[in-house]
């Protein structure tokens, strides 16, 4: 019996018409992050230095979404690294025509086939202004039904002490005789020399000096949620099995709802991370 006929004489036949449109590479989220870098950088100039004052601060929950978006945008795009609440502040006090002006701008280069951006997803009443380290960050991450909006990665906010990390992670005694025998002075200066190693290939390769920053140094996050997803991250994070670091960030987002929404708090069960220790506790 004679072998079929080949379908095609083409070696390699062509793609599916439907998928052949989403084939093109959009340059709408460079072209969005290159303009609202700039526009960002004039804009919040006047707020000078960022506040690294708090681990954690509750945005405020306006009524108009558009301002909470451009907020979220100037955030998103902040190589300063200032917080949440200073950006909210500055954006109340902008003439519309200003908002209207930085709204347009994470929109006009949308092509047909590009979804919305992240920092556009607006209208949550919760939004937590997250400054923590990086190892924890990747930790709270995993969080994914909440609206994450991570600022530009820096060196700048610096790394937690030694003091802090050993103290609250390898208890007081423990922490205080790692300090007197000088693995503070050796924490700080391997992390000193990863910030020298990064200075060094910064110019040649700016992307690959961020994968050599320790999880040590800080990042600042957004995160958005509604009230059950905040529930559920404090009851889950703030376990005493959990990671000092991360127990300490859900600890306080549980504090910033109580002091705003103290009703709110009342159904969910935290466990504060300073409290005592229940060591048969599972």
């Amino acid at each position: 019996m004679p072998a079929s006929a080949p379908l095609s004489d083409d070696p390699q036949p062509p793609a599916a018409p439907t998928l052949v449109k989403y084939a093109e590479p959009s340059d709408f989220p460079s072209r969005v992050a290159a303009e609202l870098t700039a526009a960002t950088d004039e804009l919040l100039r006047p707020l000078g230095a960022p506040d690294r004052s708090a681990l954690v601060e509750l945005g405020e929950a306006g009524a108009d979404p558009l301002r909470e978006i451009v907020s979220t945008l100037l955030y998103r795009h902040d190589l300063g690294g200032r917080s949440f609440r200073q950006i909210q502040e500055l954006v109340a006090n902008l003439p519309q025509a200003r908002i209207d002006e930085v709204f347009d701008l994470s929109t006009r280069a949308r092509g047909r086939h590009d979804d919305l951006l992240r920092e556009h997803r607006g209208g949550y009443t919760l939004a937590f202004d997250v400054l923590v380290d990086l190892g924890s960050f990747r930790d709270l991450h995993r969080h994914r039904r909440c609206v994450q909006v991570q600022q530009p990665l820096t060196w700048s906010h610096a790394f937690e002490l030694p003091e802090t990390v050993f103290d609250n992670g390898l208890g007081p005694r423990a922490a205080l005789s790692a300090l007197e025998g000088g693995l503070a002075e050796a924490y700080v200066e391997a992390l000193l020399k990863a910030e020298q190693a990064a200075d060094f290939v910064r110019p040649s390769a700016p992307l690959a000096a961020e994968y050599l920053q320790p999880l040590a140094y800080r990042t600042r996050c957004l995160f958005k949620m509604d009230w059950s997803e905040a529930a559920y991250i404090v009851e889950q994070r703030t376990q005493s099995q959990g990671h000092f670091s991360y127990r300490r960030v859900a600890w306080g987002m549980y504090e910033a709802l109580r002091a705003r929404y103290p009703k709110l708090a009342e159904p969910i069960r935290a466990t504060d991370p300073d409290g005592p220790l229940d060591l048969l506790r599972r």
